[in-house]
């Protein structure tokens, strides 16, 4: 894969695949897929994401990229993109972020061009697969559930044969909460515990058939 550079592309180049979000290409066998490691994040700490687009078609798709759109309140940082199993350097696709509001309110565009149309200069074309791992954390230090409104992808397949083009609107919500409280006191576990409960067990007879005892002598 050759090294590309980094361009500073405006994200309304996706023009160029008018319709992507309409469904997917019946040119070729493609599937694709947003997980998250945990919808449930304790405050202060982030969760995992990963996209992953499969292309079983005969053709490679040239000039791919994925869009996610993510709540402002949210940090992001890539943590690896792979294309066909060989992880590309930061230097060897695009990165861009648009403004907040300008494809869903309250929301910012990420996208990750693996390739730059229509001269594919990072050489980067799609045969098999392209996984995306991403994190995203809270930057406001508050609990909240925040939504995640859709994400798409977009290519060409190559020989002019027709656009390869997807949607997603599951709309997950991601959930940053206080952790939940440690317990408090040291549970009474193993032969070292038990031996301890069992020595306030037989202090609580000692103590109970004095306090009778006692009682007696005063009658």
């Amino acid at each position: 894969m050759r090294r590309g550079m980094r361009l500073l592309l405006p994200l309304v180049f996706a023009v160029a695949y008018a319709g992507y979000c309409l469904g997917f290409s019946s040119e070729t066998s493609i599937s694709a897929d947003r997980s998250f490691a945990t919808l449930n994040v304790p405050l202060g700490q982030s969760t995992d994401v990963t996209f992953q687009l499969d292309n079983d078609g005969e053709n490679a798709i040239r000039g791919f990229y994925y869009t996610d759109n993510i709540p402002a309140e949210l940090i992001v940082n890539t943590l690896s993109v792979q294309v066909d199993g060989e992880t590309l350097t930061p230097s060897e696709y695009t990165y861009e972020t648009g403004g907040v509001g300008s494809v869903y309110s309250g929301c910012r565009p990420y996208r990750w061009i693996i390739e730059t149309p229509p001269g594919f200069a990072e050489d980067n074309p799609v045969s098999q697969s392209v996984v995306i791992r991403y994190s995203v954390s809270d930057a406001t230090g508050v609990a909240a559930t925040y939504e995640f409104p859709g994400n798409e992808w977009a290519g060409n397949v190559e020989g002019g044969t027709g656009n390869a083009f997807g949607y997603d609107d599951d709309a997950p919500t991601l959930t940053f909460a206080l952790s939940s409280p440690e317990p408090q006191g040291t549970p009474v576990s193993g032969p070292f515990g038990l031996a301890v409960l069992a020595l306030l067990l037989s202090l609580a007879v000692v103590f109970r058939d004095r306090l009778t005892t006692d009682k007696r002598d005063v009658l």
